[in-house]
């Protein structure tokens, strides 16, 4: 019996370990569209229960209280810290010091555009 609690305890450590959390430093995300970010992860956790519960009184105050804030769409972001149980993220925008939160589904990562080359000119080739 003692054996599997020691087991048991030490797989959920691994599991929260591995999937609750993670520190991370990717680079080459935009914002898919304007979305709601919160500075703590307490803002975020309430956003989310509020937007969950369709209270949009409760919304407007958050955001006069500036507990949230808009996020533009196009917006490059740094992710810091993933939180894959809850799904949200921690990042900074590029250029910024500063860190809030995000839902994860609000992101996509961005294409590395240095290869595409939009509306390029058909070349000729000389055949002499």
């Amino acid at each position: 019996m003692k054996k599997t609690h020691i087991l048991l305890v030490s797989v959920v450590f691994l599991l929260s370990l591995c999937f609750l959390t993670e520190a991370v430093a990717e680079w080459g995300y935009i914002v898919k569209e304007d979305a709601f970010g919160a500075y703590t992860k307490e803002g975020i956790t309430k956003l989310i229960n509020i937007i969950m519960a369709k209270d949009s009184e409760a919304l407007s105050k958050l955001a006069a209280e500036r507990q949230i804030f808009m996020v533009k769409k196009g917006t490059k972001v740094f992710i810091e810290e993933r939180f894959f149980g809850e799904g949200f993220v921690r990042v900074r925008s590029q250029g910024q010091t500063t860190s809030f939160w995000l839902l994860g589904m609000d992101l996509e990562p961005e294409e590395d555009r240095s290869e595409v080359t939009q509306d390029e000119p058909n070349k000729k080739t000389n055949s002499d």
